[in-house]
């Protein structure tokens, strides 16, 4: 359903040139859950935003559902990023003035939907995350990982394609981050095709098939932190006194 062939990016800072992407090319099948991983500065986010069609690569092509995005103008990337892809991300990024129900609801007012059918979908995704008991209750009245459930119902409110979800655990604690973590498994398992960047192994392990950026570039080796902690300290723990000093 996705592929990115040859993606270069680069950002023109004063007089220097830096290229972030270096050649990055992909294919992400209907169906799959992909983990993004790599150090800080490697070029995940703006593969991402790339993907979610929030910005355009310097050089390569972007076909999405046998489309080439690059061939589209504004109007028509706006229209096809409201209704086929959904964000979720690690902030939240929900409106502190309206309700849950609002929130979840707000991509579809882009839509020009009517208010009454606008308001049946966000119930039904609510109930989907299992937030329909608070429907009406605004943000700061919600937990850390209530506000993620509600981030996510926006994101499946209009039926997407693919789901793109940027470090959507690192803002909570490890329990609650398992239980969004069952959630994205879930909705996988009905058909969601889920992009997910994160730092953690132990997430990034639960996902289906895993790729590490480094220096903008695609590692074809698996790295070994793409193995879950519990596993490596395991494997230390047993490795001779030499091996584990180095």
């Amino acid at each position: 359903m996705l592929e990115l062939i040859n993606i270069h990016k680069n950002y023109n800072i004063g007089p220097t040139c830096i290229e972030v992407l270096k050649g990055v090319s992909l294919t992400i099948e209907r169906g799959d859950f992909l983990a993004i991983m790599g150090e800080s500065g490697s070029g995940k986010t703006s593969l991402m935003n790339i993907i979610g069609m929030l910005d355009k690569p310097t050089g390569g092509d972007y076909l999405l559902n046998q489309k080439n995005i690059n061939q589209l103008n504004d109007n028509e990337i706006s229209r096809i990023r409201n209704r086929e892809i959904g964000f979720v991300f690690q902030s939240f990024h929900l409106l502190p003035r309206l309700s849950a129900l609002d929130n979840v609801g707000l991509p579809l007012l882009y839509r020009g939907m009517r208010e009454k059918d606008i308001y049946q979908q966000a119930k039904t995704m609510l109930s989907k995350v299992a937030m329909q008991d608070w429907a009406q209750h605004a943000p700061s009245e919600l937990s850390g990982g209530q506000q993620q459930r509600i981030a996510i119902a926006r994101a499946l409110v209009g039926y997407p394609t693919l789901l793109l979800a940027d470090e959507p655990t690192g803002a909570l604690d490890k329990k609650v981050s398992q239980e969004i973590m069952d959630l994205f498994t879930q909705l996988n398992q009905e058909g969601i095709t889920i992009v997910l960047i994160t730092h953690d192994p132990d997430i990034a392990a639960q996902c289906k098939n895993q790729l590490e950026l480094h220096r903008g570039q695609i590692i074809q080796r698996p790295p070994r932190y793409l193995l879950p902690r519990w596993h490596y300290s395991s494997i230390l723990t047993r490795a001779p006194l030499a091996l584990q000093s180095k």
